[in-house]
């Protein structure tokens, strides 16, 4: 439901112009909600007047554009870019409880298919041991019971669990980060937009970020660590290792040439 204050609304039709699903109408010099629609709410954003509301919504978290707080340097935010690092050693400090809900809030600003907005994410800081405790020890039972596990998967996690074996402060798959994150949503490509958005914002503040592939399977295959969460995990699991960098970079790393087809 799209609430359209007649009295304020000035006719000017760029909300009837820029409707993905044609949901509104100009009548008699106003516009008017038609039909169910997918609730982008770029009528709200386009609305020279602020005479559009989606009920549904928490209004007071529209912010009203200016330049001085929205525009980016182009350079700095490539430069930016171009500097971040995948975090395999972390500070053995916990992350503030408002950095993290920032991070959350670029994941759940990110744009997603048909505006499904399905993101779910999971938090784990206060209970990272007990959580740590039920993946190590399915992956234990699996690699006893030789339960068929993918082989690009096999190999690597059993390398995991024979070095933990000979040190148990030994914490690869992990690799003692004082956060993990897990953002769960239907579409995979949702969840990779949502993911690069929130490492950026994660690194606006200081931290550091690593995509943990081997974290996101085991989690999905482990019964227990799904019901630790509160999922059936029925979605695209991402999994994030959160925390304040233990290294610091003097310059970013050499890259690839680009491929570019030009017509």
């Amino acid at each position: 439901m799209i609430n359209i204050d007649t009295a304020r609304c000035v006719g000017c039709g760029k909300c009837v112009a820029d409707c993905v699903s044609a949901c509104l109408v100009l009548r008699e010099g106003k516009a008017i909600y038609r039909k169910r629609c997918i609730k982008c709410g770029h009528c709200v954003a386009v609305c020279p007047v602020g005479a559009v509301t989606i009920p549904t919504y928490d209004m007071s978290d529209v912010e009203e554009y200016s330049p001085e707080n929205f525009d980016l340097d182009p350079q700095k935010l490539l430069r930016t870019i171009k500097f971040r690092r995948s975090i395999r050693d972390f500070q053995p400090r916990s992350v503030e409880a408002a950095k993290i809900k920032d991070v959350i809030n670029a994941g759940r600003c990110s744009p997603s298919a048909s505006n499904r907005q399905d993101y779910h994410f999971y938090v784990i800081q206060e209970r990272l041991l007990d959580f740590k405790k039920i993946i190590w020890d399915m992956l234990e039972r699996q690699l006893e019971s030789k339960v068929n596990m993918p082989r690009d998967m096999l190999r690597p996690i059993s390398r995991f669990c024979d070095m933990r074996r000979k040190d148990p402060n030994h914490d690869y798959l992990f690799r003692n980060a004082p956060v993990v994150i897990f953002l769960e949503c239907n579409t995979e490509l949702d969840a990779g937009i949502a993911a690069q958005n929130m490492e950026l914002t994660a690194v606006a503040h200081g931290l550091g970020v690593m995509y943990d592939q081997y974290l996101s399977y085991v989690a999905k295959i482990n019964r227990e660590a799904l019901q630790f969460l509160g999922t059936h995990g029925e979605g695209f699991l991402v999994a994030m290792l959160l925390g304040y960098p233990n290294i610091r970079f003097h310059r970013t790393a050499p890259r690839k040439n680009t491929n570019i087809t030009w017509k």
